[in-house]
């Protein structure tokens, strides 16, 4: 095994935790991040991180790891090319490694909810004496960190279908939350994208289990999806597992759980967060902990050390004044924060703040954004963040105002990132909810609006 590891792109959402885990082991762990404010925590475990690309960056790793959002043409990418060093997608190591490992896996999977329901999967397992390893795509707040170092016998992780990086990982256990074309420079049509799921569930480790959200597909798609028929779960309609809300405030929710097969009818759980959008992750987790034998005891305990996760619908209140982050950059997941913000702010105004986030998800889904962005009271649009598409050439054909609806003045375009938040400190009233939008620089840069 190599001893010293250097990861480009460090700071990444997935990256970080992977290189906290490294370092956990004892890895002598150093990398490189354009982006500062995504390395503080990583500095202070006291890991050489440098603020710039460059060679030499590369000095005698063993071996180079690398973030998705990583350029091909990173100058850290050739020279590590240069002096022959084994150079890996940081999930490709992560699931060589696992395969290895004793233990049994647990992932979920879909275009948004992995990350909520992962991390509630963490604390019903850890809940049930399982001491998992968990890493995440994002901050579990409780955690205060997007990794849970455990010494049990199960691993918990978002599955990442973006460049098929999912397929490195073979799981016993799965869940598929939702499905909506995404990623469409690695899948230009969403029969691409549906088969890339089709490979990650028929390569899951034997025996296999898979828990899916009621309703996301088709039959037709289900079956072929699926090596065999999955096990479902829903908050409105018939499935294996279901809940039943029965309250709902910014205190948290009260569902009622009924899943037969396991002799459970109308159970009352409590969740400490708000929001149905957690409900319903809580459920899929549920349903998957069950399937891999976790006692019913456990879901309530693990439940109620759950804190939410950052920028996955934070409410952060400061007075009257009320900002929500959330990594929204879909239409689905935009419409679903929008009407959930709507339930639990009955009657206050609605301001949308959107970073749109890359060239072709923003011209893939023009009017899906444009439907969804209409919910809102007002909306602001910056412009779009490219992130890996800095060089495409659609930037050229797609623009942040091209979301804009004619004669909707309240959808505005408001230029670079910092004229946004500038509109929003002029526009807002206390009475106002902010809600801010996107996956990008927008989740950091936009914390001058917790006044």
């Amino acid at each position: 095994m190599p001893q010293k590891i250097h990861i480009i792109g460090i700071g990444g959402s997935g990256a970080s935790g992977m290189a906290r885990y490294l370092h956990g082991l004892g890895f002598e762990v150093s990398g490189s991040d354009l982006e500062r404010s995504r390395t503080v925590g990583l500095k202070k475990l006291g890991l050489r991180i440098a603020d710039f690309h460059g060679a030499k960056n590369i000095e005698s790793p063993d071996l180079v790891l690398m973030s998705p959002g990583v350029h091909a043409g990173s100058t850290e990418i050739r020279a590590a090319r240069h002096k022959g060093i084994p150079l890996l997608p940081w999930q490709e190591f992560l699931g060589r490694y696992l395969s290895r490992r004793p233990g049994t896996g647990y992932m979920v999977a879909g275009t948004y909810g992995k990350g909520s329901t992962a991390a509630i999967l963490a604390h019903i397992l850890e809940a049930g004496y399982r001491d998992p390893l968990a890493i995440l795509g994002v901050e579990d707040l409780a955690w205060g960190s997007n990794l849970r170092i455990g010494y049990g016998d199960a691993w918990i992780l978002e599955a990442d279908e973006y460049n098929r990086h999912f397929h490195h990982f073979h799981p016993s256990y799965a869940a598929l939350t939702s499905l909506e074309h995404e990623h469409v420079s690695t899948y230009p049509t969403f029969t691409k994208y549906v088969e890339a799921f089709q490979k990650f569930f028929g390569g899951m480790r034997q025996p296999q289990t898979v828990v899916m959200k009621q309703g996301i597909v088709s039959d037709e798609l289900r079956a072929k999806i699926f090596p065999r028929r999955p096990f479902t779960y829903s908050l409105t309609k018939d499935a294996d597992v279901v809940g039943k809300i029965v309250k709902e405030d910014l205190a948290g929710s009260r569902f009622l759980l009924t899943a037969l097969r396991f002799g459970i009818q109308e159970q009352p759980i409590d969740l400490p967060v708000p929001g149905r959008i957690h409900v319903e992750n809580a459920v899929g987790a549920i349903a998957l902990a069950l399937i891999g034998g976790i006692e019913f005891a456990a879901v309530n305990a693990g439940l109620a050390t759950f804190r939410g996760l950052g920028r996955r619908f934070e409410v952060v209140q400061r007075g009257a004044d009320t900002t929500i982050f959330d990594y929204a950059h879909t239409p689905d997941r935009i419409r679903a924060v929008i009407d959930q913000a709507k339930q639990l702010f009955p009657g206050r105004r609605l301001v949308v703040l959107f970073e749109p986030h890359l060239y072709s998800r923003t011209k893939q889904h023009r009017d899906g954004f444009r439907e969804a962005l209409q919910r809102a009271d007002r909306a602001y649009i910056t412009d779009i963040y490219p992130a890996r598409e800095a060089r495409s050439k659609l930037r050229t054909l797609i623009h942040s105002q091209d979301l804009l609806t004619e004669g909707n003045q309240a959808v505005m375009y408001a230029g670079a990132l910092p004229d946004g938040i500038q509109a929003i400190q002029q526009a807002r009233t206390e009475r106002d909810v902010v809600l801010v939008l996107g996956a990008g620089p927008i989740q950091f840069a936009a914390e001058t609006l917790v006044r």
